[in-house]
This record gives structure tokens, sequence and C-alpha cells, in this order.
């Protein structure tokens, strides 16, 4: 990297007033840690006039894209999602042969925004309540599990009680409309609700219902595949289940896998606002914060109700 071509593109980049950071190695550096870079690493604001107002400057230079990426195509969210989802793409790459020692990378993808969630400090009590008010919410808590099946570390959670709440899921999942959705239990309800006498963490056997009640997770066969959860399977389900049970009488919830349709479990809470975003989610919980969409119908729904929980407990300042 030549010191003269960042003067260039810096100048050039503040003429337009282009709002921007410059990361990597180069930032290390000018921090007094010495590290050698080649490139220039920016993160710019990934509005559109600010999109276009970095293209102009870089352009004005002699910079250009790598590859037939537009200022508008940039400027698209659903675009850079599936860029980064579906190519692990994260910079577009600039270059100038008037600069070839001086390449530029622009992050397509910015850090985590909240603006668009109220973020809450994570009670059972209050995830308990939206959920017996029919809102669907992402479930993250620790390392994502390896094979066909979301067990609690990586899952959907809804209200097991109304035959709607499988369709909503199942338009969630982008799936089959005879898809059924499994049951996640408290182990010493299992019994009592499904006739199920031993422990079934890994959702492997079926079983008859035993009440009308839990339509969601019931097959058309008046069948479920049940997993149940105890407090040393996994201590936090289970603390949600029995808030659950202590709101609605039932230690039962549906469980669906996190991910997007076709791809493995979601891991990066950047993927995860774009899945809530784009499936339709009211929310998600990631490792002790609750997010809920500004936007959520449900979620606004709820916040109307007299005896809602959502101005109980305190906003995290996120």
């Amino acid at each position: 990297m030549k010191l003269g071509s960042f003067d260039v593109l810096v100048h050039a980049l503040d003429k337009r007033r282009v709002r921007y950071l410059v990361a990597g190695g180069l930032a290390v550096n000018a921090h007094g840690y010495l590290r050698f870079t080649r490139d220039v690493d920016l993160v710019i604001q990934l509005d559109p006039d600010n999109i276009i107002a970095a293209f102009r400057a870089m352009e004005g230079i002699g910079y250009r894209p790598i590859v037939p990426v537009t200022a508008s195509d940039l400027a698209d969210p659903a675009k850079r999602t599936a860029w980064h989802r579906d190519k692990g793409m994260m910079v577009l790459n600039f270059w100038c042969d008037a600069h070839p020692d001086t390449p530029v990378d622009v992050f397509v993808t910015e850090p985590f925004d909240s603006g668009p969630y109220d973020v809450y400090e994570t009670n059972y009590e209050l995830l308990a309540d939206l959920l017996a008010n029919d809102l669907i919410l992402g479930w993250v808590s620790g390392k994502y599990e390896i094979g066909p099946r979301a067990l609690g570390n990586r899952s959907i959670l809804a209200a097991p009680f109304h035959g709607n709440t499988r369709v909503r899921l199942n338009e969630i999942k982008q799936r089959e409309q005879f898809r059924p959705i499994a049951p996640v239990c408290l182990e010493e309800d299992a019994a009592q609700w499904f006739g199920c006498d031993h422990t079934s963490p890994f959702m492997l056997y079926t079983y008859r219902a035993k009440t009308d009640a839990l339509a969601a997770v019931t097959h058309v066969n008046g069948t479920a595949r049940i997993q149940t959860v105890s407090s040393e399977s996994n201590r936090s389900l289970y603390e949600l289940l029995v808030a659950f049970k202590a709101r609605t009488g039932y230690g039962v919830l549906c469980n669906t896998s996190l991910n997007f349709n076709g791809r493995g479990f979601i891991n990066k809470i950047k993927d995860l606002s774009a899945y809530a975003m784009e499936h339709n989610l009211d929310g998600f919980v990631v490792e002790g914060r609750a997010y809920l969409l500004k936007g959520s119908d449900g979620y606004r729904t709820y916040l109307k109700r007299p005896n809602c929980l959502g101005g109980t407990f305190s906003l995290s300042q996120a």
C-alpha cells in the first residue's frame, strides 16, 4: 500500500462527504501497532445515497470494482444478503491502474444494527408471555447442533395450541403445508401429554397425543415426534418451558429448525436478523437478549394488550 494513494482516496471520499470508517491492517497501524498491509479496508454506511457517493468518489480517481457490480447492486439489501449468504462474500474489491499497489476492499455488510428492534435483557416470564400471545421467535443458545434436528440451540419456537401456527411456521420455513411441526416438552410432562414414559432428547420417537389442545404439534394421524428436555440436557430451554407452563398450563412448545431453506443452521447475528425480516419472525433471542422487531404486527399488537409484560421489563441499551 502506498501512503500517497491512500491520501488521494481519503481526499476523494471526504470531498463527496462519504460516511466511512477505515478498518483492517491500516487501522491497526494508525493505532500504533505495526502491521504489514497491502489493501485499504473500508466500512461504509450502506444506505443508497452514501453508496452512490462512495462509488462516484472512487470512480473519479480511477477505482473500479473487479467484478461487474454497480452502485445500485450494492445498495440493494437483498442482493448483499444473498452475496454474503450464498457466496460467502465479505467485501467488494476495487482496483485502480493508477494506484496498483493500493487496492480497496469495501465491506458488503455492516456491524449488526439493532435499530429495527426493541431489545430486552432475557426474562423467561416475558418470553413465555410473548409466546403465549402467539409471537414466533428465533432461539439461539450455545453451540449449534450437528445433524438433522433442531434440539433447542438453533430453533424457531412458538405456542403449540393452534393449527394456524403450524401453517405460519411452514410459511416461515418456505416448505410444504403437509409437513408436521414437532413438540419440545418438559421431560416430567411427556407422559401426561404424549404417553412418553422415557427420555426422548433427540426427537426420534413418535407418540400419540393425549389431548386435543396441542393442535400445532399434532399430526393429522394424531401423533407427534416428541423431544423431551430436562434441566440437565438444556438448561435455558428448560427454564423457558417451565415459565411457559406457569403461564399457560402446558410445558410444551413448537420447535423447528432455524435455518435458511436448504442450508445449515444460522450462526451469525446479521444472518439471523436478515432471516427474521425476510421470513416474518416476530423477533429472536440470542444468549441473554431478546430482539423484538418494531415492525412486527404481532409484536405491535402485543404491546397494545392491557396486561402485556413488555412495559414491565427495562429495554436494554443496545
